[in-house]
């Protein structure tokens, strides 16, 4: 391979939030014998394309670090990469800049609903989708995923007929994840066109959050969510970033893509009521760089981290009471432990105290997380066969 996803980085001090706050939120120092691993929040042990470094240096080289203007090399960028991956051909004016896609979360709410409307979202999911009305002062209605037997073992399937009740309940927007954390599920098309047909009966707002789109392996395709009609597209706000696929967290930039009008002054006034104006000059310049250069390393990234899905389904697989359930997208499992009779306090002491790993609670995801643990597997091999090591020692005593 071109790239190095092997080399273990030390990122201890570097104030990396998944490393230098793992023993604060979750009890498990990063030190010690045996050290503690950091498998949670969505961050990678990898370092970004070194074109994106190569960016980064050439700024800092100038010294000049003034405000942000005439962005027109990632407007071209942006829509190029949407072109080329997604045969997305979307306009530079659709797009507003924030600093993530969680902020864009808050301001969507904010902006299309008013205190105690409701909210629709699927879990369990992503916990800034629960967090975001809750901090907003808005309802939060359920629609829950169900879990069936896919071709490749335990999948996430919509609840069709429970969303239509909660549109009838009063949901004013939907908030989809696309592809779908912690599950890993790559919609359908005809999922797709499922959901927005009734949310476009009850007139419901769909934000599709769809910030893992460019992560998803070999045997499926994504389907950005506004390509599938003139219609839906019309009734769409669609989040992305290159932070996710590149690993630019760090970088703040979150793009929301509304192709209507009338909803991107309404989110811009927003914005603007907000104070946001101006995006991260380092982050128009790190994302730049992914898009125009960055491909070869995301291919390679994929097929490490298809190697790295592969042995978490293998070895945890042959756990007694231990389901993992097999990403078609992300680099995230999600792994039922309800089997091994263990309430939820005891798998996470398990998990925390014994192996000394920290993975994201699955009750923080909503229903249907309760005794279940979200796994980044995005690290090197070496790790994550150590943590594996350590899952499999402590569940098989």
């Amino acid at each position: 391979m071109q790239y190095d996803f092997d080399t273990r980085l030390h990122r201890l001090g570097t104030r990396s939030e998944k490393w230098d706050e793992m023993e604060t939120r979750y009890g498990v120092p990063a030190t010690g014998d045996p050290a503690g691993i950091a498998m949670w929040v969505a961050d990678m042990d990898f370092k970004s394309p070194p074109a994106v470094n190569e960016a980064v240096a050439a700024m800092a080289q100038t010294g000049l670090y003034g405000y942000p203007g005439a962005w027109h090399d990632h407007d071209e960028a942006l829509t190029s990469w949407l072109s080329r991956r997604h045969g997305w051909n979307i306009h530079p004016q659709w797009v507003l800049r924030m600093p993530n896609v969680v902020t864009a979360l808050h301001l969507i709410i904010q902006a299309f609903t008013g205190p105690d409307e409701g909210i629709i979202v699927q879990p369990p999911v992503y916990p800034p989708f629960l967090l975001a009305p809750q901090n907003n002062g808005r309802k939060v209605l359920e629609n829950p995923l169900r879990r069936e037997e896919g071709p490749d073992g335990p999948r996430f399937v919509m609840d069709y007929d429970n969303l239509e009740e909660q549109c009838r309940n009063g949901g004013k927007v939907l908030i989809l994840c696309s592809p779908h954390n912690p599950g890993g599920r790559v919609w359908h098309k005809e999922e797709l066109s499922r959901l927005a047909e009734i949310c476009l009966k009850y007139d419901v707002l769909i934000v599709s959050d769809e910030i893992h789109h460019d992560l998803v392996y070999e045997g499926h395709t994504h389907t950005m969510l506004a390509t599938i009609a003139p219609e839906i597209a019309d009734r769409t706000i669609t989040c992305i970033s290159a932070t996710k696929t590149f690993n630019l967290a760090g970088s703040m930039l979150g793009l929301a893509v509304v192709q209507n009008a009338g909803l991107r002054a309404r989110l811009q006034k927003t914005m603007h009521a907000a104070g946001l104006f101006d995006p991260s000059a380092f982050g128009l310049a790190m994302s730049i760089a992914a898009y125009n250069h960055g491909d070869a390393w995301r291919k390679e990234l994929l097929t490490y981290l298809d190697g790295n899905r592969q042995l978490v389904q293998q070895q945890l697989g042959t756990v007694n009471g231990i389901e993992p359930m097999r990403p078609e997208a992300t680099y995230l499992t999600w792994i039922d432990f309800e089997k091994t009779g263990l309430p939820k306090d005891a798998i996470i002491r398990k998990l925390q105290q014994e192996a000394r790993l920290a993975l994201n609670h699955g009750a923080t995801f909503g229903t249907g997380g309760e005794l279940c643990m979200r796994l980044n597997f995005a690290c090197p091999r070496s790790v994550l066969q150590e943590a594996l090591d350590r899952i499999i020692n402590v569940f098989s005593g």
